[in-house]
């Protein structure tokens, strides 16, 4: 059988219309009527039967008859390769979507159906190979940030920890892993040095006087009064 869908239709459509052809020549003119003759003369059941003329509805209804059950048939055979093929790329589609790039296809034939077997395969072989690299460069970054002595804490929008790498869980949580946990709750929790730490506010130190202020809008001014009569700029406000 033709590989090619094209072909497997046009011999479908061609052995349909030569089965109707020849179907309904055999009920009109040959050899259904001289065999219903001889028969129902042999059997002594009266006159013989009157043949449908052609092109009548009894004709055509009686070709269909025969001739759609064979089609139905024929058809069933010829698409069977494109079911096997739908269904083997709908599940290949699925594993897809559950993050499973390892299913591949066998190609069977060179039409159509081959073609976008090889091409689905294609696809499964890109995807599989981005998705490698991808991991590869999660496991590097994620081993650059937990190895780096800076603590770096991530906080989703309900303020708990989404992240955390090894030098933020030894100062805040003895070590143990900290997703999932309440940040505020582990900080309230941590030593008052820590906490003092964190909430401590951030001190400037003038490069003019040499002198250290925390940073508060009017002690910033006069700092920056006092650098400007020095000709310096402040290094807390730029001025």
């Amino acid at each position: 059988m033709p590989a090619s869908l094209r072909a497997r239709f046009t011999l479908l459509l061609a052995c349909a219309a030569l089965g109707g052809v020849l179907v309904h020549a055999a009920i009109v003119q040959w050899p259904l009527p001289q065999a219903l003759a001889w028969t129902r003369l042999a059997l002594g059941l009266g006159p013989a039967w009157a043949a449908p003329a052609p092109g009548s509805v009894a004709a055509v209804v009686a070709t269909a008859a025969i001739v759609l059950p064979f089609c139905a048939w024929a058809a069933t055979v010829a698409l069977a390769p494109l079911r096997r093929v739908l269904r083997a790329v709908e599940g290949s589609v699925m594993s897809y979507r559950d993050g499973d790039f390892s299913l591949s296809l066998v190609a069977d034939g060179q039409g159509e159906l081959g073609e976008l077997v090889r091409l689905h395969n294609a696809l499964g072989d890109a995807l599989r190979e981005q998705r490698q690299h991808l991991a590869q460069r999660e496991l590097l970054l994620d081993t650059v940030v937990q190895n780096t002595p800076v603590a770096l804490v991530l906080v989703d929008a309900q303020g708990h920890v989404a992240y955390a790498n090894i030098a933020a869980r030894q100062l805040v949580f003895e070590g143990r892993r900290m997703e999932g946990q309440s940040f505020a709750a582990l900080v309230a929790a941590a030593p008052e040095a820590l906490r003092d730490a964190r909430w401590r506010p951030a001190r400037t130190r003038c490069s003019a006087s040499r002198s250290t202020a925390p940073t508060r809008p009017s002690t910033c001014r006069s700092a920056a009064s006092a650098c400007r009569g020095g000709r310096t700029r402040c290094s807390c406000c730029g001025a």
